[in-house]
């Protein structure tokens, strides 16, 4: 199957998002409309893509004495995709002021002030952790990840 099929969706609940306020949501997100297979719109729901985007990296990982830790780069949009093992964290550094930063596969990444305006309770839909920011990567790959532009 080709992979220029796939598209990642993040959505959220509208309201949950709206807790950080609206001049965050403007500086930081992009929104857009959620619809259900027969096109009805689902108003309390939003998707979302970040202004800012992160890698969250991960531990290095062996399977059969074989690397499987590792990131290529698309050949259409020249994206970086990358794979690591859990535990995630945070390397470099997000930029300074920077308050959202859109993770990949619908994780937000926020700032502690922000968390607290959204108050959430773990959940079995919703997980949340601190992620440690590391100066040297676990996964023995270069600290600033970079990809050719695309042709």
């Amino acid at each position: 199957m080709d992979s220029d099929l796939f598209l990642e969706v993040a959505f959220a609940r509208r309201d949950f998002l709206e807790r950080m306020g609206q001049d965050v949501i403007r500086e930081y997100l992009y929104l857009g409309e959620l619809r259900n297979c027969d096109g009805d719109l689902l108003k309390d729901w939003v998707t979302f893509r970040g202004k800012n985007r992160i890698i969250l990296r991960g531990r290095k990982r062996v399977h059969k004495g074989k690397t499987v830790t590792g990131y290529r780069c698309c050949d259409t949009c020249g994206a970086i995709m990358y794979h690591g093992e859990a535990p995630h964290y945070l390397c470099p550094a997000p930029p300074a002021g920077v308050r959202i930063l859109e993770g990949g596969a619908g994780t937000l990444v926020v700032t502690r002030d922000l968390f607290e305006k959204l108050s959430p309770k773990k959940s079995r839909d919703l997980d949340f952790y601190q992620l440690p920011v590391l100066e040297e990567p676990l996964d023995d790959l270069p600290v600033e990840l970079k990809c050719p532009k695309p042709a």
